[in-house]
This record gives C-alpha cells, sequence and structure tokens, in this order.
C-alpha cells in the first residue's frame, strides 16, 4: 500500500468518486458540511466541481495538483471540471496497466505527448464555428481573423451554447420549467449584445482591449418573500446602477443629473475629534474649553470644504450649459456620513447616498473614466470636474418589490466604456445562490466564445469522435508503443461516456452503445442519445442541438495529460507533514519504548509482481551498460 502509483491512484479515485455522482444534465447535488465551527455549521449545496474539491479537505500533495488543475480550468473556461477529475483518474489508472506490461514510463510519457497533437487535430475537425460565412480556408490569414466582425456572430448558437452549459449546473427541479434557465441565459446574451454584437467591432478591437466582465457588470442579488412580488425574473440595468435600501418619501422621477463619487470618512460630530489610537499623535487639551475650542475649528474648516464642493458642482451646471435649479446634484459616498454632514450637503441643494459598496463604486468610475473624490477640496478648480464629476441623463425609483424599503435607479450614464447591472431575484438563498453562479459561468463561457469563436458538439459527441479516430489509427499504426497508447486513451476517453450514460434519467444499454459505436459512418458527428422516446431505437443522434466551449475541452486534455505525466514521472511521493503533537507525549512514548524488553516482529514485505518485475527490469538495464564495449575498455585503460 505504500508503493507510490498505488497512493495515486487510491487520491484520485477518491476525487472521481465524489464528483462523479454530479456529472451530466441528470446530476446530483453533493452536500458538504463544515462544522470547524462549534457555533455555526456551514453546508454548501453544489454540482460544480470546482466549489465541490475546493472545500473538501484532502491533505495530500497529489490532491492539492488536481485542485489546482480544476481551479485553473474553472478560471479560464468556466466548464469541464468534472469531467477534468474524471478523465485524470481514468487515463492514470489506464496508463498503470501499461506499466505492469512492462513500459516504461518515460517511453509512456513521450507517448502521450505524441498522441495529444492527435486530439487536437481532430478537435480541430469536428468543431463549429459561430461566425456566420466563415471561410475555413483563411483562418491562418491573420488579416482577416482580425477584420471579422463581432455582429456577424450567430446569436443562436450563442444561446444554445450557454444554456447548454448552465443545464449541467442546475437542478432541474429548481429550472422550474426552464424558467430560470431561459432568464439566465437572456440577460447574459443581452449584454453580450450591447456590449459588442451590436456595434461596428472587429476581433481585432476585443484583441488589443481584453474582455473583462467582471470590470463591467454589477451583480445585486436580491432575495424576494413571497408576499412581496412573485416576479423573480432578472433585472437588466444597461449603462446604469442602482442604488438599494433607500428610505423615506419617494423622489419623483428627474432629469439631468450630476453625479461626484466620494471615498471620505464624514463624520463631524465625533467625540474624540483629533484623537488616534496611537499615544504619539494623540491630542491632549489642559482645559474642556480647549477642546471644544479645537472640535469647532475642525467643525469650521469641514463645513467650509463641503462649500468649496457644493461650489464645484456650481460650477460644473454652468460649464455644462444647465440651469442649476433645474439639475438635481447627488453625491454618493462609499463611507459613512453623519447627520450634521448631510445636512450641510442637503441646505445647499444636494441629494447625499452614504455607505455605497465600494467595489461597486470602483466598477463604476472606472466605466465612466473618472475617479472618486479621496479628499475634500481646499478650493474649486474647473479642471476637477473633469476628473471627479460625470452626468446622468435619468434617474427614477422603483417600489415595486418593497414599498417600504425603495431604490434609485440611475440611467443613461456617459461612459467611455461599457457597463451594466443586473438584479438577480429569487425567493429561496439556495436558489439565489444558484442563479448567480449560473450568471457568473454564463458571461465567462460567453468570453471564451467571443476569443474563441469556435463551439464543439456536446452530449458525448466529442468522446465518440475521438474514441472511433483512436481505433482508425489503431489499424493503421505497426509502432508497439503508440498502438498501446492509442488504446489506452480510446479506454481513457470512454470513461466519460460511460459516466454520463450511467447519470441519466432514463436506463440506456451500455454495452449495445459501444458494440454500435464503431458501426457508424465515420464521417458524421454524432452524440448519445440522452433523451429517448418510448418507441426510439436510435442511440445516436445526428441533428446535434447540445453544445460546449471548445476552449474547455481543449484545456481538458492538456490539463489532464500535463498531470498524468507529471504522476508517471514521480518517483517518491512527499508526504505531507504531520500536525505537531505534544512534546509531552512525545517524551512519554519516546520512555516507553525504551523500557520494552520482549522483541517486536515485523510482517514480511510483500512484493507484487510489478515491483519484481521493475527491479528485474533495473538490474538488466545495469548489466546491459556494464558489459558494454565501451565501458570494458575503460576499465582495461583504467587498470592499465
Amino acid at each position: 500500500m505504500n508503493d507510490p502509483k498505488s497512493i495515486i491512484l487510491n487520491i484520485l479515485a477518491t476525487l472521481n468518486e465524489i464528483v462523479k455522482p454530479c456529472f451530466g444534465i441528470n446530476g446530483k447535488y453533493q452536500l458538504l458540511v463544515n462544522s470547524s465551527n462549534k457555533n455555526q455549521t456551514d453546508s454548501i449545496l453544489s454540482k460544480k466541481a470546482s466549489e465541490i474539491i475546493k472545500n473538501i479537505k484532502i491533505e495530500h500533495p497529489i490532491a492539492n495538483i488536481v485542485k489546482k488543475s480544476v481551479h485553473n480550468l474553472e478560471s479560464t473556461s468556466y466548464d469541464g471540471t468534472i469531467s477534468l477529475v474524471l478523465f485524470i483518474y481514468s487515463l492514470y489508472r489506464e496508463s498503470l496497466v501499461l506499466l505492469d506490461k512492462g513500459i516504461h514510463p518515460i517511453s509512456l510519457v513521450y507517448s502521450l505527448q505524441s498522441a495529444f497533437k492527435v486530439i487536437q487535430d481532430q478537435l480541430n475537425s469536428i468543431r463549429i464555428p459561430i461566425i456566420d460565412d466563415l471561410q475555413l480556408d483563411k483562418l491562418n490569414d491573420i488579416d482577416y481573423i482580425l477584420s471579422i466582425r463581432l455582429s456577424t456572430i450567430n446569436r443562436k448558437l450563442l444561446y444554445s451554447t450557454v444554456s447548454s452549459v448552465i443545464k449541467t449546473k442546475i437542478h432541474e427541479q429548481l429550472m422550474d420549467g426552464h424558467s430560470v434557465l431561459d432568464d439566465i441565459t437572456s440577460v447574459a446574451i443581452a449584454i453580450v449584445s450591447s456590449f459588442y454584437l451590436e456595434t461596428d467591432k472587429t476581433i481585432k478591437d476585443i484583441k488589443h482591449s481584453k474582455i473583462s466582465f467582471q470590470d463591467s457588470i454589477i451583480i445585486l442579488p436580491k432575495l424576494i418573500e413571497n408576499s412581496q412580488c412573485n416576479n423573480t425574473n432578472s433585472k437588466l440595468i444597461l449603462n446604469g446602477f442602482q442604488v438599494q435600501g433607500i428610505t423615506g418619501s419617494a423622489q419623483p422621477h428627474f432629469k439631468e443629473s450630476i453625479l461626484l463619487f466620494l471615498n471620505i470618512d464624514l463624520l463631524l460630530n465625533r467625540t474624540q475629534t483629533g484623537s488616534t489610537n496611537s499615544d504619539k499623535t494623540k491630542i491632549l487639551f489642559n482645559t474642556y474649553e480647549e477642546k471644544t475650542m479645537f472640535i469647532q475649528n475642525e467643525y469650521k474648516i469641514i463645513k467650509d470644504r463641503l462649500l468649496v464642493l457644493v461650489s464645484l458642482l456650481n460650477m460644473s451646471c454652468k460649464n455644462l450649459g444647465k440651469n442649476r435649479v433645474e439639475t438635481n446634484i447627488i453625491i454618493i459616498n462609499s463611507k459613512k456620513m453623519d447627520e450634521l454632514a448631510q445636512s450641510i450637503l442637503t441646505d445647499n441643494g444636494v441629494m447625499v447616498i452614504s455607505q455605497f459598496p465600494k467595489s461597486h463604486l470602483d466598477t463604476i468610475i472606472k466605466s465612466l473614466g473618472i475617479v472618486s473624490l479621496s479628499s475634500l477640496p481646499a478650493r474649486a478648480s474647473e479642471d476637477m470636474a473633469s476628473s471627479f464629476i460625470s452626468k446622468c441623463l435619468c434617474v427614477c425609483t422603483d417600489t415595486s418589490v418593497d414599498p417600504v424599503t425603495k431604490s434609485w435607479t440611475f440611467k443613461e450614464l456617459l461612459l467611455k466604456s461599457p457597463f451594466a447591472t443586473v438584479e438577480i431575484r429569487s425567493n429561496s438563498p439556495h436558489q439565489l445562490h444558484q442563479k448567480v453562479g449560473c450568471f457568473v459561468s454564463a458571461m465567462g463561457i460567453l468570453k471564451s466564445l467571443l476569443e474563441d469563436l469556435f463551439i464543439l458538439p456536446s452530449a458525448g459527441a466529442t468522446e465518440l469522435s475521438l474514441m472511433r479516430n483512436f481505433q482508425t489509427l489503431l489499424n493503421d499504426n505497426t509502432n508497439l508503443i503508440d498502438t498501446e497508447t492509442y488504446q489506452l486513451l480510446s479506454k481513457s476517453i470512454e470513461y466519460i461516456p460511460i459516466s454520463l450514460i450511467r447519470n441519466n434519467s432514463k436506463p440506456l444499454p451500455i454495452l449495445k452503445i459501444l458494440n454500435q459505436l464503431h458501426k457508424q459512418p465515420h464521417t458524421e458527428t454524432i452524440s448519445l442519445n440522452l433523451n429517448p422516446t418510448s418507441n426510439s431505437t436510435n442511440l445516436f443522434i445526428n441533428s446535434i442541438d447540445i453544445f460546449e466551449t471548445f476552449r474547455s475541452k481543449f484545456q481538458l486534455y492538456r490539463y489532464s495529460f500535463d498531470v498524468v505525466c507529471l504522476f508517471l514521472k514521480i518517483d517518491q511521493i512527499i508526504q505531507p507533514q504531520l500536525k505537531t503533537k505534544n512534546n509531552i507525549l512525545n517524551n512519554h512514548q519516546n520512555v516507553t519504548s525504551k523500557k520494552r524488553e520482549h522483541i517486536e516482529f515485523k510482517a514480511p514485505e510483500i512484493q507484487m509482481e510489478s515491483t519484481i518485475q521493475e527491479q528485474q527490469s533495473i538490474t538488466k538495464k545495469k548489466n546491459e551498460l556494464f558489459y558494454k564495449d565501451e565501458q570494458i575498455q575503460k576499465r582495461k585503460n583504467r587498470d592499465e
């Protein structure tokens, strides 16, 4: 059991058994419970391998390597993490069979690396372009690729790909007749259409400006009680944002607003003004009158600077050619503001919103092309208007969800980069968590689609195509190692569609599917018929409407080959460091071991057949090296 290969295989098998039930559309959720905190127990319910493996505790370097690979695949492709764990386990398990036959691990590594090129060529042969009328013969022409307009992207393929991937991440019972799926997919497609597809941008434009939706989209999760609202569809605000939790009388619909974003802590009525936690900078007062005078002077300085801020805003209205009386001025501060500071601004006709989320503020000002004001100005300057102040053409209130706590929606911002806000609603915390996660995955999938311009057929179509390709190469290849490697890869890839079939809601004959696979025409791309009707006898379908991203599948095989090749080259496993035990307990064990007067017998080591063959092969190589003519001549020269 101390054999490194057995240790690696056991760890991979453990991870495989954890995520395997979650695979496919009909996969089941895994419930992870963390009871490390005595006062609170955290539970996670998920079908995503990246989330499951991240939260399980397996302290071993091999498990950490797989975890890192899963994290990298999730962060770059947002899909394929379960297939990655399954294929790593299957590929390594089949590789051990070849090692038992006497093939050297390094030879197998070289053969696997050359076989990856075969997989890459096969993926390129079955990929589907998402560009209408794409000229495949000009894919090597860089100028042609860069000149492709994003408006020519087929939106139906985008929708089908995103919905196909999201189906595997959310349970069928939570989809509510596919309303959740349609809601998330439609909002994601609408954002991409507004940012890219409805513009004149080309591939060259997104090549020089990296797509980063996380810097241009604000996600607002909102838990809605059944008594408040029955509408749980997501709300999309293009070129705008929302401020929640505003109490008081509802403001009427108004236009032409000037916005100023602050990042200043304005608490004028502090009792410890001028004092800090450090004794070196602490201000001491001899009398109460000195302290009162100091606070009044500080209050006067801040008040004067707030008035300078108001004059700066008035100056901005004048520069924009707007009437100050008809133009609303709104200050949005990410930090706290007390009633005294707010009263100074409101008395001068300025609306104030405090404690706005800092992460949202950073996203907004980056899209607006301005910066937030982090200190109060001592004097007003016209140059500050272009750096700190922006304009909003429409502001309205929303009381559809909660009539007591309202929301202000800022629309039609004058942006320098695309920007949107998505309010995701749900009636349950679990479903809200699932919807937010699916939306993030949808935007990541669309990002990879815009950058790759190709998709792949799903429902096992890619794996079936690779299996048939390797079987064809087996008949044409005469190299022993390559033949064994192709057979190994065919069996390893076969594990993915078999797992998909076993998790299917309707039972399918696995052996019959594998037997009829090679009878299908090799010129056609086929996929598994996962939803056959009662009268249907077709195990495969040709009209594929389920897709996945090209990037996720390509990176899946790339990471799997890299990880398995690394495991094959490992000669020694570094065991995890044991936690430091109590020194008293260690000393007691040492004393007890010295007092033992009886003889301890150790069980004989069990040598496996593979270990004996490996030792024999090492001895044989040493003997061949010793009796080489060059080595014999060297020994003769040394003796003379």
